[in-house]
């Protein structure tokens, strides 16, 4: 493999091999084996040291516990071992988690209803009207006769008020809402009128 150095480096070169009594090949590749023995020499005693140097660490640091006078380092050691325990998986049955499922605090009983008012009332405004949609679906649905279903759709409209904290009669007194609400009235009673 050719190389190129510099002329005076070329002449020192060629004075070597010929002090040597080798060609300049036979010397320049004798020095590049000598030096790739040599790292790698090197790098395998590094790769001991570092597996030596964690062992002795360990050593070290379990010996420096017992140095320490007070009672430290028993009390280190224990640690030491229950977290070496905790890290062993068990070999005993955990026992099962139970899952509580559905709203409210233990031993309430909670209704579909209310449950629907938390499904329409979780969530950002913009999907309200459609969980109200669904939520009316499934009353009615579920509901056998007119009358049931406008008891039950009641219902939901309360609950769902009172998880918004809004009541069906209050008025904060906003414009628009006022205007709604008035307008509301009116078509309720125009339509009941025609009844």
């Amino acid at each position: 493999m050719p190389f190129r150095l510099a002329p005076d480096q070329m002449r020192r070169l060629d004075r070597a091999a010929r002090e040597r009594g080798q060609s300049r090949q036979a010397f320049v590749e004798g020095c590049v084996l000598a030096e790739l023995s040599e790292h790698e020499e090197r790098r395998h005693a590094k790769r001991n040291a570092t597996s030596l140097r964690g062992d002795a660490k360990k050593e070290e640091r379990a010996s420096s516990y017992e140095r320490v006078g007070l009672g430290i380092g028993e009390t280190l050691r224990k640690r030491l071992e229950v977290a070496e325990e905790e890290e062993r998986p068990s070999p005993t049955a955990q026992a099962p988690v139970i899952v509580n499922v559905g709203g409210g605090a233990p031993g309430t009983v909670t209704s579909d209803i209310d449950r629907l008012a938390t499904y329409v009332t979780n969530g950002g405004e913009r999907g309200r009207d459609t969980r109200l949609r669904t939520a009316v679906a499934v009353l009615v649905a579920s509901a056998s006769t007119d009358e049931e279903k406008k008891v039950l759709a009641a219902r939901l409209d309360e609950a769902v008020a009172a998880r918004t904290k809004i009541t069906p009669t209050s008025d904060d007194g906003s414009g628009v809402k006022r205007i709604a609400r008035i307008a509301f009235d009116k078509l309720s009673d125009f339509w009941e009128g025609e009844s």
